[in-house]
């Protein structure tokens, strides 16, 4: 358990140190089990208009970093549905490992000819899973409104 403390402490000290209440709710929530606020749970349940309609103006510009920090700081057994954060509050699910996704992303890029010390810092695209492509859309460069 104390390499996961550890793992989602750092990863909460480097996604969101600006936003402290983030950081001591979502902590609380991944290592001790314990509820968080509406604003949290909806993200925590990947539920992105809850969310939206749930931000105070502090948390509001924090989606990316909560999105990144769940993905490389917390086990997966944590997140991602209503069903999940359920189980997860319960205490019925517990993590089966470590949240270890830059040791496998860094697996993943040494193995196409990149060094180890090459390898981006955690905040950029490159620590996300190769089948991931950017979205073209209204809201991102080179999107139109066909594509909302």
């Amino acid at each position: 358990m104390s390499e996961i403390r550890d793992v989602v402490e750092k990863g909460a000290a480097d996604y969101l140190g600006a936003v402290p209440h983030l950081v001591a709710g979502l902590t609380a929530y991944v290592l001790d089990h314990r509820k968080t606020g509406g604003f949290l749970q909806a993200c925590l349940e990947n539920d992105f208009t809850a969310a939206a309609l749930r931000a105070d103006h502090q948390s509001a510009p924090a989606f990316q970093a909560i999105g990144l920090f769940l993905h490389h700081s917390t086990p997966r057994e944590c997140h991602g549905s209503k069903e999940k954060v359920a189980a997860w509050l319960s205490g019925e699910v517990v993590a089966s490992s470590a949240p270890l996704i830059e040791e496998v992303a860094n697996v993943a890029i040494v193995a196409e000819g990149a060094t180890p010390d090459a390898l981006p810092p955690p905040t950029t695209r490159g620590n996300l899973p190769p089948d991931t492509e950017d979205v073209e859309g209204p809201m991102h460069p080179g999107g139109t409104e066909e594509d909302a």
